[in-house]
């Protein structure tokens, strides 16, 4: 739930089009996507966001037309699990949220550099990073972190902001509860 309120936030704080959602089975996936059907623009200004499913269950030509409908919206989110890794190119993903946690670097990176892509055609700069946790008051996100399921994206996303000053920026700014 605090994965699907965040997305939606950052639809709207961050003016996002495009949005990918990772989870552990395609079952979670499936059930995170009628969850934000149902309470699509409940937690923001009435956002239009289309959300879609992605899975291996479906047959090539449904995953390429469910692709290419989420590329042609205006908005839109994707949850997959265990589908859109390496090898499937999706241009202009300015977010990424890990719902459920992951513990390989490969895939870890390979997610991130999906949201952190520059873009010369549409003049994207940023990317996004969604991870749903909530920090207790009194405790900074570095303790914190290590303590939750999510440690190992949050290891490797510190990691990754010694060769990207952008990431260290906007870890430094941000403020607990802040999206």
């Amino acid at each position: 739930l605090a994965a699907g309120i965040a997305i939606e936030k950052v639809f709207e704080k961050h003016k996002i089009k495009h949005a990918l959602s990772f989870h552990r089975s395609i079952k979670r996936a499936e059930d995170f996507n009628k969850q934000q059907d149902a309470f699509s623009g409940k937690f923001s200004s009435k956002l239009q966001i289309e959300n879609h499913n992605i899975s291996s269950k479906l047959s090539a030509g449904k995953r390429s037309q469910v692709l290419k409908d989420f590329t042609a919206s205006e908005r839109s989110l994707i949850s997959n699990a265990r589908c859109l890794t390496e090898g499937v190119d999706i241009p202009s993903i300015d977010c990424v949220a890990f719902v459920d946690p992951k513990q390989s670097t490969v895939d870890i990176v390979q997610a991130a550099g999906r949201a952190m892509r520059q873009s010369k055609e549409t003049g994207k700069t940023h990317g996004f990073i969604i991870l749903p946790i909530i920090i207790p008051k009194g405790q900074n996100l570095a303790e914190f972190a290590e303590s939750t399921d999510f440690s190992a994206i949050t290891r490797i996303i510190t990691s990754l902001s010694t060769q990207d000053e952008r990431i260290v920026e906007q870890l430094r700014i941000r403020k607990i509860g802040q999206p």
